[in-house]
């Protein structure tokens, strides 16, 4: 979560606003502070003895701020309203402004006392913070006084408007999330589609020298290789095309599975086929086994299923794993056939923050993961998962990770519905 200051969530204007209310109606006085005890708001209705005597010098400035910070503290603590005596003898009541459990603010009322201060006590006061002692007392006794009942109700008051405070806080938090949310999903979709757009003509511009060199050298054999290549590369511009459909498809919809009865063992075996070739350049080696138990034909979707297979090798591999492997097994459970698909890498470059988010992200639609991984891509591969009913895990092993999807399918025999 990204730290915000409470004013950037709710304006110093309507946290004036509230903050005279409380003071009018109750005719205590009232502030506003940051995390650290620094008003964000002027005083309401303070006394002359707290704005000019005791903030008026510095040391004096220095324990308000400590003080008021510190009884929103204790108020976090308890849970409850808290009544306290401030560091200068008047009862003060706090209440912490909070947005996840983070303080990001307080307010705060009182100055006011429910019998007149000890003399010894003020005179102690005023020569630590260079005060007329005789100036401190009187200014003292011209405080609002309340019973203690009164001063019950008044910080009641002040706990469940640090409440509203507090809710609006996160509303404002959410707003400004999603609006981010939007942004950053705006500028990856154009991001995404210029990466592919940009990859195709780089691809497309391969295949045409291998062929002009092919057609010039008269050499049949050359002209099979380079047809061959073509034939090999086709296979990444194709998925990235596919990819790049499926998304669009999804945009502002709903994704909707294309079921069909398939071959596991084909579909999966091929899909391996083609990433290994792809990702073979950059030394990357893949290896493939698939249980046993897994049932000659199954229903489901296919093609979605390989895609989170793709998915998961090329961030493997992206993220510096060079060998790779992955397992297919099957869990029958009920009626249907959990499909487990294992991909273990032997080194994952990133944080275990990162993994924590990257875990949350493909199982909720409301979490950002941005920097080390792309956010279309995960998008994607989310989606798909969900419309599968899937679960997922990644789970770091030593230096590498192992990815863990499971998909439920049902089992066709003999090849037909």
């Amino acid at each position: 979560m990204r730290n915000f200051t409470l004013t950037q969530l709710i304006s110093p204007e309507v946290l004036q606003q509230i903050q005279d209310a409380f003071s009018d109606f109750t005719g205590l006085a009232a502030l506003t502070t940051n995390e650290d005890g620094v008003p964000v708001t002027e005083g309401s209705n303070f006394t002359n003895f707290c704005t000019n005597i005791i903030r008026g010098t510095p040391k004096g400035l220095k324990c308000c701020q400590k003080c008021d910070r510190q009884g929103a503290i204790m108020t976090m603590s308890s849970g409850c309203p808290e009544v306290y005596s401030c560091h200068a003898g008047l009862v003060d009541f706090a209440a912490p402004i909070m947005i996840n459990d983070k303080i990001i603010g307080s307010f705060i009322g009182g100055q006011a006392l429910t019998k007149d201060l000890d003399e010894d006590f003020c005179r102690a006061k005023a020569e630590e913070y260079g005060i007329d002692p005789e100036v401190y007392i009187a200014e003292s006794r011209k405080a609002v006084r309340m019973s203690p009942e009164q001063v019950e109700r008044a910080a009641k008051m002040i706990f469940d408007i640090s409440k509203a405070l507090s809710a609006l806080a996160v509303h404002s938090f959410a707003e400004i999330e999603k609006s981010r949310s939007l942004e950053i999903t705006a500028r990856s979709q154009s991001d995404y589609i210029m990466g592919v757009i940009s990859e195709i003509f780089g691809a497309t511009q391969e295949y045409i020298r291998t062929a002009r060199e092919a057609v010039s050298s008269g050499d049949a054999e050359k002209m099979k290789t380079a047809l061959q290549q073509i034939a090999d590369g086709r296979s990444g511009a194709v998925g990235m095309i596919s990819d790049s459909l499926t998304y669009l498809s999804m945009v502002g919809k709903t994704f909707r599975m294309q079921e069909d009865v398939y071959d596991p063992r084909n579909n999966v075996a091929e899909v391996i086929d083609n990433i290994r070739r792809r990702l073979e350049p950059s030394g990357v080696e893949i290896s493939f086994e698939i249980s046993e138990k897994i049932p000659e034909f199954l229903l489901g979707d296919a093609g979605s299923m390989c895609q989170l297979i793709d998915k998961a090798i090329s961030l493997s591999a992206d993220h510096g794993g060079k060998i790779i492997s992955i397992l297919v097994d099957s869990i029958k459970r009920c009626y249907a056939e959990i499909i487990k698909i294992s991909i273990t890498t032997d080194r994952l470059t990133i944080s275990d923050e990162l993994i924590d988010k990257f875990n949350r992200m493909m199982r909720e639609d409301d979490v950002l993961c941005q920097g080390e991984f792309h956010e279309l891509g995960l998008s994607l591969a989310r989606s798909l998962l969900h419309s599968m009913s899937g679960d997922f895990l990644l789970k770091r092993i030593g230096s590498g990770a192992e990815y863990i999807f499971t998909i439920p399918q049902l089992e066709v025999r003999g090849g037909d519905i």
